[in-house]
C-alpha cells in the first residue's frame, strides 16, 4: 500500500491482471466496509497497480489488511499490508532513507525524541536516525523487518516492553554507529534472525555495535542462522536473558562485555571473542554444538558462578589471553578445556578456583600454555 497526494493505492505482485472490487479496510480491530468500487488495474514493471484506488487515510489510522474480491468473483480476498511509503522514499539517502518520511506512520516526534506508536508495523526498507535522535518504543509493539531493512542508529535507542507483554522484533536488523548514550532494550523478543540481515555492513548480525554502548535486560533471542550480536570497539552489557537456537550468539572485537543471569542453549557458538575482556556471573551454556566460549588473542575473561553442560568444547583459550575462574561447573561435555598458544601471541592461562571436581576435567593443551586448578 502506497501513498501519493491522491491518497492511496495497492501494489500487487503476481496476480491476474483483473478488476478488483474493493470490499473493506482492517483499521486497528475494525473492520471497515467500503461501498463497492470497480477498480481498473495498470500493468508496469510486472506490478498490478490498482491506483484508482485514492482512498482518504490518516496517519494515525493505517490499515493493516486490504479486502477485495475479483470482478464478476464472489470469493473474498484478503491481503496484508506489506509496506506503507511516501513516494519521495525512493531517492535514497547514504545507508537508509530520511527518518523524516516515516514520521505520522510509524512514530511520531517529540523534541528529539521518535516514539514509536503501538501495534504491528512492516519494515521494508533500512531508516538512518541522525545523532541527535532517541528511538523509544513501549509494550505491545511488533516490527517485522523486510527485504534486508536495517535501522541504523547514530543517535540512541530505548525500546521498554513489560514482561507480559514483550516488545516482539522478527528479522530484526539494528546497527548502532558511533552511539554517544547507551542504547538498551528490555523486556524485548527477537525472533527469526537470518543470515542474510545487514549484507551491506562489514559482519552480518542483527545488532551490529559499532563504537557504541547497548544494554540488554530480560530479553529473548530465539531462531537465528547468523549471529546475533557483533560488537566492535563497543561495550555490551546483558542482563537476564536468554539465546536460544541459534548459530553464533555474540562475537566481539576490542571490545568490553559484562554479562549476568544469562542462557545459551541449542547454540553453535555462544561467545567468541578477539582483543576483548568479557565478566561473566551466572552464565549458563547448555548443548553448544561447537564452542560454549571461544578467547582469541589478547583477550580477558573474568568468570564466577556458571555452568558448562553438554558442550561439545566448553572453554578454548588461545593465543596469550587469560581465563579467571571461581565456582564453574563442567558437566558432560566432550572437551571442558582447551588451551593452544603456539601461534607468536603470548601464552595462554586458565586459573580455575573452587571448582567441582576439578581433577576431572577433560583438558587438551600445549606446552606453553598454563592451566592452575584449585
Amino acid at each position: 500500500l502506497k501513498r501519493d497526494s491522491a491518497g492511496a493505492f495497492l501494489q500487487v505482485g503476481n496476480v491476474s491482471s483483473l478488476p478488483i472490487v474493493l470490499d473493506a479496510l482492517q483499521i486497528g480491530e475494525t473492520k471497515q466496509n467500503i461501498s463497492s468500487k470497480i477498480i481498473a488495474p495498470k500493468l508496469s514493471n510486472g506490478f498490478v497497480t490498482y491506483k484508482e484506488l485514492a482512498i482518504s487515510i490518516s496517519d494515525s489510522l493505517l490499515p493493516s489488511k486490504v479486502y477485495f474480491h475479483i470482478l464478476g468473483e464472489e470469493q473474498v480476498r484478503e491481503v496484508e499490508v506489506f509496506a506503507y511509503e511516501h513516494p519521495e522514499t525512493d531517492s535514497l539517502l547514504p545507508g537508509g532513507v530520511d527518518f523524516k518520511n516515516y514520521i505520522g506512520v510509524l512514530y511520531y516526534q517529540k523534541g528529539d525524541s521518535l516514539i514509536f506508536k503501538g501495534g504491528k508495523h512492516y519494515i521494508a526498507e533500512s531508516i538512518e536516525f541522525p545523532a541527535n535522535m532517541c528511538l523509544i518504543a513501549h509494550a505491545s509493539l511488533q516490527l517485522d523487518f523486510q527485504n534486508n531493512a536495517s535501522f541504523i542508529i547514530k543517535g540512541n535507542l530505548k525500546f521498554k516492553g513489560r514482561d507480559e507483554a514483550p516488545i516482539l522484533l522478527i528479522h530484526p536488523s539494528f546497527v548502532f554507529l558511533n552511539g554517544k548514550e547507551t542504547s538498551s532494550f528490555k523486556d524485548v523478543s527477537f525472533k527469526e534472525m537470518e543470515a542474510s540481515a545487514n549484507v551491506t555492513f562489514s559482519y552480518p548480525a542483527a545488532l551490529v555495535l559499532d563504537h557504541s554502548t547497548v544494554e540488554l535486560t530480560n530479553c529473548i533471542f530465539e531462531n537465528a542462522t547468523q549471529t546475533i550480536v557483533f560488537a566492535s570497539n563497543s561495550e555490551l552489557n546483558i542482563n537476564s536473558s536468554t539465546f536460544y537456537k541459534a548459530g553464533k550468539a555474540i562475537k566481539a572485537d576490542f571490545s568490553t562485555l559484562n554479562f549476568e543471569n544469562v542462557n545459551f542453549s541449542l547454540v553453535e557458538s555462544a561467545i567468541s571473542l578477539d582483543a576483548s575482556q568479557l565478566k561473566g556471573k551466572n552464565l549458563f551454556f547448555n548443548s553448544i554444538t561447537n564452542k560454549a566460549i571461544n578467547i582469541e588473542k589478547w583477550s580477558g575473561l573474568e568468570l564466577a558462578n556458571s555452568e558448562f553442560s553438554k558442550c561439545k568444547i566448553a572453554l578454548s583459550v588461545k593465543s596469550g589471553s587469560k581465563m579467571n575462574g571461581k565456582g564453574v561447573v563442567f558437566s558432560a561435555n566432550e572437551l571442558d578445556l582447551e588451551l593452544k598458544s603456539k601461534d607468536g601471541y603470548g601464552i595462554s592461562k586458565v586459573s580455575l578456583n573452587a571448582v567441582e571436581n576439578g581433577d576431572k576435567l577433560s583438558v587438551e593443551k600445549d606446552e606453553e600454555s598454563e592451566l592452575t586448578v584449585d
